[in-house]
Parts: C-alpha cells; structure tokens; sequence
C-alpha cells in the first residue's frame, strides 16, 4: 500500500497550462469529436486537468506532460524540420524548441488542426493515438 503512495506522489499534481485556443464554429464541432476519440490513458498514463480550461485542450500526465490543442491552424509553427504521413494524415514538426525539450507537431491539410507537445523522440504514441482519432471524424 504504501508504494502505491510514492507512485501517486512522484505523479505531476495541479492542472498543465495549455494556451486555449478559439476554433470557428465548425472546427469546435469537429474538436469536441476528435479530443472524444483520444484514450484516457496515453502509454499507461491518465488525462491531467488543464489551464485555463478548456474544451478544447487535454494533456496526459507523463514527464514532462503531453499536450494536445484542437482548433489551431498553425500559424505560429517555427521553420519545420520534419514533414510525414501517417495513414493519410499530414504532420508537421517544428525545429528543435530546445535540446531535451518538448517538440511541437500540427496535423496539416486537415481539419481540425492539431497541435502536440511532447518531450523529444516520444511523439509515437500521441501522434498515432491524434491519427486515429482524426480518420474517426467525418470530414
């Protein structure tokens, strides 16, 4: 029992501060169904709370958290470094944020638009998880 203790205290604690972004009125409708379809769980860990909320953000409780944002359209996205697909679904990533840091990746040519924060190399899981999610939306 008291093991169980430590995990949950090594745990992120509080809400994660993820910028809200302000969709149209149609891609609103299409993020509330895309953030619908992403897991609860990410790689064995749960949703987090986030700030300000929103319903149009979520983030997992990995270290550093990972972030999803519905809606954006990636006008502030740096020089990319990297462009792939992912059955049918176009990313983007941005250039390096930091070394050690968190990469930012948007879906393009498709709406909604997301954006994903996650720490350098672990963008597997979200993005196939973001993939999925958006071949499950009618266009």
């Amino acid at each position: 029992m008291l093991a169980g203790c430590a995990l949950l205290l090594t745990r992120g604690s509080g809400p994660v501060t993820v910028a809200a972004p302000s969709p149209d009125p149609v891609q609103a409708r299409r993020c509330a169904e895309v953030l619908a379809l992403l897991p609860t769980r990410l790689a064995g860990a749960p949703r987090r709370a986030t700030t300000p909320a929103s319903p149009f953000t979520l983030a997992y409780d990995t270290d550093p958290p990972q972030t999803v944002r519905c809606g954006t359209d990636g006008s502030d996205l740096l020089p990319a470094d990297t462009t792939y697909i992912v059955d049918r679904v176009v990313w983007t990533r941005e250039a390096q944020l930091g070394k050690g840091g968190t990469t930012r990746t948007w879906s393009t040519r498709r709406a909604p638009g997301l954006e994903l924060r996650v720490p350098d190399g672990a963008e597997r899981d979200l993005i196939d998880a973001a993939t999925d999610a958006l071949l499950g939306v009618r266009r």
